[in-house]
């Protein structure tokens, strides 16, 4: 039974005294029991307080007596410098409560059947919303709980009936695959003797409403957009209301939300047009001060595409297309597109951006697992495509990268022939193609791969027995260390730190573990790092200029692709600390073929998802704002600007970056510009420079020395503050 408070205790002392109902000792007494230590005391209406004034934790038992209402009671030790720890427990039977510790009596009480009121004894209720609805067999449905009286307002679910599917810590019910009635019940921690019951209906065809997000904290007067799926109907049309009314604050007609002015928490009901008896509830968290800085989504914004296949251009600007062979220009200053239709059908493909800053795309569908030779190029400086040379043989879910000399290294893939393609190819500067044939392998799709020391390449899953390849002449794979965890199929990697790489999520159910590896080791060993906040398959990871990994995407559901159990916050992993930070959450589901791509503001690109496998269709996107770029009072920070930096760095050359804010200066890095697809960036790298400041407005930085872990192409070049805050990035060209 859980504890009321002690800020009780005035007011059951004075109901000792109103009721007239002290506790009466036992006549029984054993060694080790100080029954002067214990009281029961009656209170009202079969409810009683047992008020425990020794020095350690007891479980006492009461049953009323002549009937078969008993049950036990956990008292905790006084907790700090106060006198006593009390609980409650209620009863059903009415009649003389008799109280034990072990098999010594304590005391008994009578029930006098006094009245409670709110004066003397504020009555737990529990309410539940919706309190009926349908939903279809393996169906969710989002019910809410409510509990007035009791500063616990925590409740426990349970479904009543032993098949009647299950329900999870946050009121979301999965209903079983066979028809029926069912009843979901949420029990008051606080007085477990209250409770309130959701009858569901399962049955075919059942509508079914889901809000996105389901929890919400925001500062009074805040805004924030709430998402209705609607299924199992063709009408979609949500209605959207307050179950507070205009007090808990204003929801309009496409699903935003404004907070009131006042703190509390409030329930936004998203209702079913087609059936009005199904709703869902997001509920609301408003208090007076911000949230903690856990990063800031931007509204959704519609592109003309699903963006699957990602790649940032050399000006800033995006290059992107969908399963469909669409293919566009996003410009951010101007949020404009162009279309730049490609000449074969690239989706599914391999994308790299080369040493020159153009765009290479091996690869393509002809339909599902059957794969092109195509290779085409895109020219960010005309906005133009190119034929080029093709490969010897067909891929559809290859990975494409830059090697150190500037070639490109294409694994993996299917062929025109549905059959795996085990042998690499690299495309050598001049852009003709050479096969690794001493390197046949066969390597699973969409392989992650990473320049490695000696201007070899790592080969970091999702198979679980990673390797390294050596790419002269022939090519030849040797063996790497083996990961921790079984195969990461659908899960990401990224290389966070020159030679260091780190893998989560993936699997089949998903798994919430990670791994790094540092290869610049004699003898590189995967070890398991501190496991991320939620399971998470389809999951994008991207590295941040200051060296963190956000994580955005996935599911924790089991199956290739299950959208009910989208996961929407985001997750921040230090290197420093190896833990995990969960930020806020975005609004629109990311799942299969989602992307997530750092822009040169130092906000994250997040969008796509759907076209495939079932999933939903979201021809859009979110800008991230990491913690970085807010002070702890959730106002922006200040950042730090590049008034001057070259357009092209040398490999191990000295320059100069000229700001007004060198004396502050924390670090210099490089990021290069990315290119993602289906969980992987096959192009980012952060590499960090050494700096000095001799005074004044101006750092001196040095290049890197060797292209091995930092290959040539186009870069952001940011610095960072003693703050870590990031300056929006410069557009430098390496190599």
């Amino acid at each position: 039974m859980g504890s009321r408070g002690t800020a009780r205790a005035a007011v059951c002392a004075a109901l000792l005294a109103a009721c007239g109902q002290g506790a009466s000792t036992g006549d029984h007494q054993s060694p080790g029991i100080d029954v002067s230590k214990i009281s029961l005391t009656y209170v009202c209406e079969n409810r009683f307080r047992i008020q425990n004034s020794s020095a350690s934790a007891v479980t006492v038992s009461w049953k009323v007596e002549n009937s078969g209402d008993q049950g036990t009671v956990d008292l905790p030790a006084p907790p700090g410098n106060q006198v006593f720890s009390e609980t409650f427990f209620s009863t059903r039977a009415i009649g003389t409560v008799v109280l034990s510790a072990g098999t010594t009596r304590i005391g008994s009480v009578a029930n006098s059947q006094t009245p409670c009121t709110t004066q003397n004894f504020p009555l737990v209720q529990v309410a539940v919303t919706p309190t009926a609805a349908s939903v279809a067999p393996g169906g969710t449905l989002q019910i809410s709980a409510q509990v007035t009286g009791d500063p616990d307002t925590a409740v426990r679910w349970s479904v009543k009936e032993r098949n009647g599917g299950s329900v999870d810590a946050t009121g979301v019910y999965t209903a079983p695959q066979t028809t029926g009635t069912f009843h979901v019940i949420a029990t008051s921690h606080a007085d477990p003797s209250r409770t309130a019951t959701a009858t569901v209906t399962v049955r075919p065809g059942a509508v079914q409403v889901v809000v996105r997000p389901a929890a919400v904290t925001l500062a009074v007067n805040g805004t924030r957009r709430l998402i209705a799926q609607v299924s199992g109907n063709p009408d979609t049309a949500v209605l959207w209301s307050v179950s507070e009314g205009n007090s808990g604050g204003t929801v309009d007609p496409t699903g935003l939300y404004t907070a009131p002015a006042t703190v509390g928490t409030f329930h936004v009901v998203a209702t079913s047009h087609a059936d009005p008896a199904i709703s869902a509830i997001a509920t609301v968290t408003v208090q007076l001060t911000p949230p903690p800085v856990l990063g800031q989504w931007d509204p959704v914004e519609t592109w003309p595409v699903v963006p699957i296949h990602v790649v940032l251009l050399q000006d800033g600007r995006v290059l992107n297309w969908s399963r469909l062979g669409e293919a566009t220009v996003w410009d951010p200053n101007s949020n404009s597109f162009s279309t730049v239709k490609a000449p074969s059908w690239e989706f599914c493909s391999g994308n790299a951006v080369l040493p020159n800053g153009q765009v290479i795309v091996p690869g393509g569908h002809i339909t599902d697992e059957y794969g092109l030779p195509d290779v085409n190029v895109f020219d960010p400086a005309t906005s133009t495509w190119s034929t080029a040379p093709p490969m010897a043989a067909g891929r559809w879910y290859p990975t494409a990268m830059t090697m150190a000399d500037g070639s490109i290294l294409v694994v993996s893939g299917n062929t025109a022939d549905h059959l795996l393609n085990e042998i690499p190819e690299v495309r050598n500067p001049d852009g003709t193609w050479r096969e690794l044939t001493g390197a046949q392998f066969p390597v699973p799709w969409y392989p992650k791969l990473f320049p490695a020391p000696g201007g070899r390449v790592f080969l970091a899953g999702s198979d679980r027995h990673t390797k390294f390849l050596d790419t002269t002449g022939t090519g030849q794979w040797s063996d790497g260390p083996t990961t921790k965890f079984a195969n990461r199929d659908y899960g990401t990697a990224v290389m966070y730190a020159p030679g260091k790489v780190m893998i989560a999520g993936g699997a089949i159910p998903p798994t919430d573990t990670a791994e790094v590896i540092d290869i610049n080791a004699a003898s590189p060993a995967w070890r398991f790092t501190a496991s991320m906040n939620h399971p998470r398959r389809h999951v994008t990871g991207t590295v941040l200029p200051d060296g963190k990994v956000l994580i955005t995407g996935g599911t924790s559901g089991t199956g290739f692709n299950d959208e009910t159990h989208a996961v929407f916050s985001a997750e921040l992993w230090d290197p420093a600390t190896e833990k995990w930070t969960e930020l806020s959450s975005m609004t629109i589901l990311r799942v299969y073929h989602s992307v997530a791509l750092l822009m040169p503001d130092a906000r994250v690109l997040v969008g796509g998802g759907g076209e495939g496998a079932s999933g939903t269709d979201e021809p859009n996107i979110e800008m991230f704002s990491p913690p970085y770029l807010f002070n702890s009072d959730g106002s922006l920070a200040a950042r730090p600007t590049i008034t001057q930096a070259p357009d092209s760095l040398a490999y191990g050359a000295s320059f100069q970056v000229s700001s007004p804010d060198a004396a502050q200066i924390s670090a210099v890095v490089l990021m290069r510009n990315g290119a993602v697809t289906h969980t992987f960036n096959s192009s980012e790298l952060r590499v960090p420079l050494h700096f000095s400041s001799s005074g004044g407005n101006s750092l001196q930085v040095t290049a890197p020395a060797v292209p091995d872990l930092a290959t040539p192409g186009p870069y952001m070049l940011f610095i960072l503050n003693a703050q870590g805050v990031p300056s929006v990035a410069r557009m430098v060209h390496l190599g």
